[in-house]
């Protein structure tokens, strides 16, 4: 049985994460990662902190653009036929 984080308590860490990607993008709790995508070449991927979490972006020329905040699986599922 999963246990999912309380969404004020998920806000707060989304917010955490995004300042610190827009602060240092290669900090290594971020776990930032390139996804290969034949779709979106761009596509990256950083985790949450202390939840099954990851923000899924684009990044290109320094600019983030958000795709999703999602799920461990629904991670997967939206980049399994990219």
């Amino acid at each position: 049985r999963k246990k999912l984080v309380k969404t004020s308590d998920l806000e707060s860490k989304v917010e955490l994460a995004e300042e610190l990607l827009e602060a240092d993008h290669l900090n290594s709790s971020l776990d930032f990662k390139k996804i290969v995508c034949r779709k979106d070449k761009f596509r990256h991927s950083v985790k949450i902190a202390n939840t099954q979490y990851r923000i899924l972006l684009s990044y290109e020329d320094s600019t983030f653009i958000l795709i999703c905040v999602c799920t461990h699986d629904k991670y997967q599922i939206k980049n399994k036929n990219c």
